[in-house]
């Protein structure tokens, strides 16, 4: 409440897919688009003058830093294979016994495509680091980032002092 400061300590993605060429390629994607995601949710934004853009460089534009990155924990469902990947911990736990290759004959026996994998986790952080905010406080945010400006800008027009 001090300081506008909103931090992540921890993500929980999960998606379908559709079929799974490598699992622990997807779980690569999953986790950065996450974390692509709530950088963007929290940090990101351009600056400028009527001129010119002003944020030139990773020191005018600011991103998520290793240090400030949560733990994730990804899931990824698919038929045949259930897999959950802890990063942060850097631990893979897979069920024994899973097939990818099964898992992907029933994907393709249930008409799903063969699409795209790892960016769907990247719209749904911005909103729900905003709800967790909200449930938090009470206080909407709608704008993002949600830095600490725009944070206690929000927690200001609430009536929070």
């Amino acid at each position: 409440m001090k300081t506008g400061k909103i931090v992540a300590k921890h993500l929980y993605v999960s998606q379908v897919n559709g079929v799974t060429i490598g699992p622990d390629l997807v779980g690569n994607q999953m986790s950065g688009s996450a974390i692509q995601g709530l950088s963007r949710a929290l940090y990101e934004q351009y600056t400028f003058t009527k001129e010119r853009l002003t944020s030139l460089d990773w020191v005018t534009y600011p991103i998520l830093r290793f240090k400030d990155s949560p733990k994730i924990t990804l899931v990824n469902a698919h038929p045949g294979i259930y897999t959950t990947i802890n990063i942060g911990d850097f631990t893979t736990d897979k069920n024994p016994g899973t097939n990818v290759l099964k898992g992907n004959t029933a994907a393709f026996a249930n008409n799903w495509a063969l699409s795209g994998s790892g960016e769907p986790p990247t719209a749904p952080i911005g909103s729900a680091i905003a709800n967790a905010f909200f449930d938090a406080t009470g206080v909407r945010i709608r704008q993002a980032p949600m830095n600490p400006t725009h944070v206690r800008a929000a927690l200001k027009d609430a009536g929070y002092k």
